[in-house]
């Protein structure tokens, strides 16, 4: 073990050396000695003993209560005086430095030794009893809670930070004053508390705290007895937590849940991997089942078998924290009916800021759906009869008065009259242009190949039509063979087509256009892709694909528009089979 360090601070160079040769036999090491104050005070901080020795009367500017008061505000190393005299003055000045003890100059070997080891003892403890204190009252002050010590006549001995801060006091305005004169506690019917006698009772206790500023703040009070070191009354420790975030919160949580239990639409809550966590009224009402009976299932149970589940990746999406836009898709109630509805997912993030959970928020659109078909059918119908009115009436009228222009022009020649000169060939060149339009409006109408060869060939002849036109190449495929469609469905995935065609061919600088019609698990698709500039969905949406989502949403397709991998861009379409053949069946 390492000797301890005694520094000898005399200025009686025989008494010094004394000190000095007894220090060395008791096995110290010994630093100086320093006959002045500067330099002990210069010995002090280069050397940092583990000990002083020094003497009360030194020669020069300092005596060494002076030293002994400087080591003791910028040291923790203990002091012990040595001195010739010890009259009543100076010692009264000693005290004040706080030595760790008194030897005369005539010491013996054994008191010197008693005396530092027992001056390094009471100085290690000290040190640790302040480590300890510091400890705990940085501790006390860290804690959110508001701590209160009280001694046993009942006065403040001790406020924390958030003590002072809740009651909005100084230390030094607390310390000393009686409890009731910092702060009064009541209960929930305004009845005065007293706080120790919460100690008789043990436990928390919410009440109200009364500051005298006026303030009123819900708390839990807690209090405990303590020991004092003299005295045989106890003393107590009142403890304050402010719980007024903590109501406020709890009452707007209980507001949003009250919120979410009335509200009509289906509002519920899953894990990451889809499981039900949640469910309120609007989601019973909507589905028919009880929370009890879907909470723990996945989502997935309320899904039709016919239509692919998209969950997953929307899950995953919202787990990397994207957003996802409204949609629309059908799930099946506990009777089996199959609903439509419209659907917001968005994710629930911890206290990390992490995606921990999924909020989803359903409204049931099965009636608008309905009125949205029967409109789509009435449009439909009215349309082809627009077009069968087009071709069988204004087409045969104007066929009629292109024969009588044909007559007449017959009749001038016979007459000899020159039919260029009175227009007779202008007039026919015009009847003969509104024949035609009035045949293309006709069939743009009720396209004749769609209803008589069905929705491929019509698609083979729309995308042949289109290349000759605009002098570009243009594909079609279909690989797999085609359920036959209702018309509604066929109808708006023609017109998809159409304007995702033109779109190509005039908007992206496309050369190539490939248009694909198939049936892949379960599911109709219907894809137009080109080579030319692509699309960003941060593009600001044109009329085209506004009305090429509409006509999609319709018929309950998934429409979507993107770039491609190797460039262009493409357009697809995504409707389930089943769904589709309803219609037929109705």
């Amino acid at each position: 073990m390492e000797s301890s360090s005694i520094l000898i601070v005399e200025d009686e160079s025989i008494v010094a050396l004394n000190m000095k040769r007894a220090l060395s036999s008791l096995g110290y090491r010994v630093l100086g000695p320093a006959s002045t104050g500067e330099k002990a005070l210069s010995l002090v901080e280069i050397e940092g003993p583990d000990l002083v020795l020094l003497d009360i009367k030194l020669k020069g500017e300092m005596d060494g209560i002076q030293v002994a008061e400087r080591i003791r505000s910028r040291h923790r190393i203990p002091v012990v005086f040595v001195t010739a005299y010890s009259d009543d003055a100076t010692l009264a000045r000693a005290k004040l430095t706080e030595p760790y003890g008194y030897l005369t100059k005539a010491f013996v070997g054994r008191e010197l030794y008693s005396t530092i080891e027992m001056a390094l003892y009471r100085h290690k403890v000290g040190l640790k009893l302040l480590e300890s204190e510091d400890f705990l009252s940085t501790t006390l002050n860290s804690i959110l809670d508001a701590v209160v010590s009280i001694d046993g006549s009942g006065a403040t001995r001790l406020v924390n930070e958030s003590a002072r801060t809740l009651l909005r006091l100084g230390q030094e305005d607390a310390v000393g004053r009686p409890l009731g004169e910092l702060m009064r506690l009541s209960d929930a019917e305004g009845r005065p508390l007293d706080p120790l006698d919460a100690a008789l009772h043990g436990g928390v206790r919410q009440c109200t705290l009364r500051c005298f500023d006026g303030r009123e703040i819900p708390v839990e009070c807690s209090v405990a007895r303590t020991v004092q070191a003299s005295g045989p009354a106890p003393g107590f420790v009142v403890v304050l937590r402010d719980v007024s975030r903590q109501i406020q919160a709890e009452a707007t949580r209980a507001q949003l849940a009250a919120i979410v239990e009335s509200s009509e639409d289906c509002i519920l809550s899953a894990t990451l991997d889809g499981v039900i966590l949640s469910w309120n009224s609007g989601a019973a009402k909507m589905f028919g089942f009880e929370e009890s009976e879907v909470k723990g299932l996945r989502l997935d149970a309320l899904t039709p078998e016919h239509i692919p589940s998209a969950m997953p990746g929307i899950f995953e999406r919202l787990s990397r924290g994207e957003a996802i836009e409204h949609f629309e898709t059908a799930r099946r109630r506990k009777d089996g009916q199959i609903i439509e509805i419209s659907v917001k997912a968005s994710g629930i993030k911890d206290s990390t800021g992490k995606v921990a959970a999924v909020s989803i928020i359903a409204r049931d659109i099965t009636a608008r759906k309905n009125l949205d078909k029967r409109l789509f059918e009435i449009r439909n119908s009215e349309q082809a009869r627009i077009g069968r009115d087009l071709h069988d009436s204004l087409g045969q009228h104007l066929a009629g008065v292109l024969f009588r222009v044909k007559a007449l022009e017959l009749r001038l020649k016979a007459l000899g009259i020159d039919c260029e000169r009175e227009g007779i060939h202008e007039l026919e060149k015009l009847i003969k242009a509104g024949v035609l339009m009035t045949r293309e409006l006709a069939e743009g109408l009720m396209p004749a190949a769609l209803r008589s060869l069905g929705l491929k060939e019509a698609l083979r002849e729309l995308a042949a039509g289109v290349g000759a036109t605009y002098g570009v190449r243009t594909e079609f495929r279909s690989p797999t063979s085609v359920s036959p469609l209702a018309e509604v469905v066929a109808d708006e995935l023609y017109h998809v087509a159409e304007e995702a065609l033109t779109n190509a061919v005039k908007h992206s600088g496309a050369s190539t256009v490939e248009t694909i019609l198939q049936e892949e698990d379960g599911e109709l698709i219907l894809t137009i892709r080109d080579d030319g500039a692509g699309f960003e969905r941060g593009e600001s949406p044109g009329l085209g694909l506004k009305i090429m989502e509409y006509r999609a949403r319709s018929i309950n397709a998934q429409f979507s528009i993107r770039t491609a991998r190797d460039g262009g861009c493409e357009v697809q379409c995504r409707l389930p089979i089943e769904r589709a053949a309803e219609r037929v069946k109705r």
